[in-house]
């Protein structure tokens, strides 16, 4: 499986297309602010997309959700408490970056996701662990060499706690989730750089430390 990763918008969100060479169909996670723009990349290359996988609810992580479906049917995923963030700009933090009077593009999800769901793409199985903390519908995808870890767990960091639906304490515990991982992953994060899931347990020990 191929990944592209894109950073958008001025809060440099990553979204990523995850390509199935062998079918040409792809997987897109956390369509952010350019929905247009992650079109036109998916249709330069041919590519069928099948599925919008979203980490969590954020604008800055779902602004491009709307336009991918409309133009595509794709089947949008998201973690079911935060179904409500996909329309409600004052929630999903929209309202704190966008005048009061913005057409917010609101959509609806097609599935609500679940620890242990799967989504297939091709050969490749993204397993669905859920992460509350962040945001109380968090999710993680798990492909066995790619793990996308949204704004649950970033390269030397974790995701604020602070906004709609967040809690510390439920973002711990789902980083000792992640910590429990056995092997290694290739770690996409939602913001900022990649890392790898052996540096990272370092990484959750020190925040378990700090903050337990």
């Amino acid at each position: 499986m191929k990944v592209l990763t894109f950073a958008l918008g001025a809060l440099l969100t990553n979204t990523y297309i995850c390509i199935d060479e062998a079918s040409e169909s792809c997987i897109v996670i956390d369509p952010g602010l350019d929905g247009d723009g992650i079109y036109k990349k998916i249709t330069e290359r041919g590519l069928t997309l099948t599925d919008i996988l979203l980490t969590h609810g954020h604008f800055d992580h779902a602004l491009g959700v709307k336009t991918l479906r409309d133009a595509t049917g794709a089947t949008v995923w998201v973690g079911a408490a935060d179904e409500s963030l996909l329309y409600l700009p004052e929630r999903n933090c929209a309202d704190l970056f966008f005048p009061k009077d913005f057409d917010y593009p609101s959509v609806h999800a097609d599935r609500f996701i679940k620890t242990g769901d799967e989504i297939r793409l091709g050969a490749n199985t993204f397993r669905v662990t859920e992460t509350p903390g962040h945001t109380e519908g968090s999710v993680i995808f798990d492909t066995g060499e790619y793990l996308f870890t949204g704004d649950t767990l970033f390269a030397n960091g974790f995701g604020r706690t602070d906004l709609y639906g967040g809690n510390m304490t439920a973002l711990l515990a789902s980083l000792r989730k992640i910590q429990a991982l056995s092997g290694e992953r290739k770690v996409r994060t939602g913001h900022g750089n990649s890392s790898t899931l052996s540096k990272e347990r370092k990484n959750i020990e020190d925040i378990l430390y700090n903050y337990s």
